[in-house]
């Protein structure tokens, strides 16, 4: 097999996988990780003129049976030239193929396909339009003659052929408006009762013509109270043959356009629910979509629904990742806020990159994630944001810190409270100290919390109390009997702080229930 040849059936068939096999997740990685021992030592510039694909020139031979079906995807979204740079990250290079796999008409102009990239963090990938003016959605990609008229395309449906690329090249919504696709409802409810029936077929294919006419005509909440209930069906499927049926199904119903629609009703009290179903349903081109809108999203209210919505979300979260390398702060501090939500662990060194950013906003955003995560890899750019030059940074850094997790941290907080001049930093830090509760950190609130000794002379009374309250958290032995001590301090703020301290740990000790 050529090189062409090699990577042209590599390509085609990630594409495909990604396109008519959304579910099968193994054989998607493995595919894409043999296209990547392929294209990442060098760019590739694949080009679909002349009736052939060709691969750096060279068109691919009789040897890749994909590479015909993989020009007229391509074509399909009117690109007649794409070249791949070597520089793309493996998540950057998914992107690009999940794009090209999308359904035709997701991208209406190639200027939308180039803004995705863009949106994306994708730079250096080419796309040009084909040589000949020819319409992308077409089947028949040859050049007409000049008295030549175009045949309507012909509707697919989604019988046992639907995923043969030879025979079929591409699979769209059926196009044709059927003399009768019957009651939505009723169709619905048809298939609900019977979900393994041997007219399954007919009745996804009425389903789809419905989605196609309802989406010309906006009907959203039509469409996804449809798509709803595919989605409800799909998971009652035993049969293996019809739960491809419904997968292939509601990958059509649900394109790209539909997507954005369906995320507009997040806004819609009633809607809510089925598209949080059907979206978490579509995976990581969800999350893409979500991310987009509330990046472009100004309205606080619609940006919290986006928000929430992604948070729910379980595939895709790699572009989470890749856009905290976002050029905006704004795009940053809303993808760190993110990844605590959903407590992504893998944003970890990327959020700890974002600690030397130079909006005081990221920072902030990024040590809150940081703390929200918890994780081992989360430790060392806390101690880095103890030290920020931002006071905020510095109280949220020390907010975030509680438990055995954070053990080590405790003589870098001992010294840092030592030097920090903001009273309310301070503050944070001791209680920081009293949440992590180890035997040193109670020593060192022992410590701050008692008058003129050791390192801590000419301590504010202030400040004393703020070590009671540690103590408090704190609540083992060592800190209960220096509250006992202290509640004969000379000083009376000290000493009234130290007995409600006590009585407080005394009160929910008595609470526990008895074993």
């Amino acid at each position: 097999m050529t090189r062409s040849s090699a990577i042209a059936d590599s390509l085609s068939r990630v594409v495909f996988l990604i396109r008519d096999q959304p579910d099968d997740r193994e054989a998607q990685k493995s595919a894409f990780r043999a296209l990547l021992a392929r294209v990442s030592e060098q760019p590739v510039l694949i080009a679909t003129q002349n009736g052939t694909l060709a691969i750096d020139g060279e068109a691919a031979g009789p040897d890749s049976p994909g590479a015909d079906a993989l020009r007229r995807q391509l074509l399909s979204h009117g690109i007649g030239e794409l070249g791949i740079p070597s520089s793309l990250t493996p998540p950057q290079l998914l992107t690009v193929l999940r794009a090209l796999a999308a359904a035709p008409g997701t991208f209406p102009r190639l200027q939308q396909l180039a803004d995705h990239f863009t949106v994306s963090g994708i730079d250096g990938v080419i796309i040009a339009p084909p040589l000949s003016a020819i319409a992308p959605q077409y089947t028949d990609l040859a050049p007409p003659s000049e008295n030549a008229t175009t045949p309507d395309p012909k509707p697919i449906g989604i019988g046992p052929d639907a995923v043969n690329e030879e025979s079929v090249g591409l699979l769209h919504f059926v196009t044709m408006e059927m003399k009768s696709i019957g009651e939505l409802d009723e169709l619905l409810l048809t298939l609900e009762q019977d979900p393994n029936s041997p007219k399954t077929g007919d009745l996804l294919n009425e389903v789809l013509a419905f989605g196609e006419i309802t989406a010309k005509k906006e009907q959203w909440q039509d469409l996804l109270r449809a798509a709803a209930t595919l989605v409800h069906v799909e998971d009652q499927v035993t049969e293996e043959s019809h739960r491809r049926l419904y997968s292939i199904a509601i990958r059509r119903l649900v394109g790209r356009r539909v997507l954005e629609s369906f995320a507009q009703l997040l806004h819609v009290p009633e809607s809510r629910n089925d598209a949080t179903l059907v979206m978490r349903r579509m995976g990581a081109d969800s999350t893409e979509v979500l991310m987009q809108l509330l990046i472009a999203e100004q309205d606080v209210g619609q940006r919290r629904a986006y928000f929430n919505a992604v948070t729910q979300m379980t595939d895709g979260t790699e572009l989470l990742v890749h856009m905290l390398g976002h050029d905006e702060w704004f795009v940053v501090r809303n993808v760190a806020e993110l990844c605590g939500e959903m407590k992504l662990e893998a944003a970890v060194p990327a959020l700890a990159r974002r600690m030397t950013h130079v909006d005081e906003r990221v920072r902030r955003a990024a040590t809150s994630a940081l703390g929200r995560i918890g994780s081992p890899g989360t430790i060392e750019p806390l101690r880095r944001a103890l030290q920020d030059t931002s006071a905020l940074v510095r109280i949220q850094a020390a907010t975030s810190l509680e438990g055995p997790r954070a053990k080590n941290l405790v003589p870098a907080l001992a010294r840092l409270i030592e030097e920090e001049a903001h009273p309310e930093v301070q503050r944070e830090m001791l209680h920081a100290l009293g949440r992590i509760g180890t035997p040193e950190a109670t020593d060192i609130l022992i410590g701050a919390s008692r008058p003129g000794k050791g390192l801590f002379k000419k301590k504010p009374v202030a400040l004393r109390v703020e070590a009671i309250e540690g103590l408090r958290l704190a609540g083992d032995q060592g800190a209960r009997a220096a509250l006992q001590d202290l509640q004969q301090d000379k000083s009376e703020e000290v000493s009234r702080s130290a007995g409600l301290a006590l009585k407080s740990l005394m009160t929910a000790r008595t609470a526990q229930p008895q074993s």
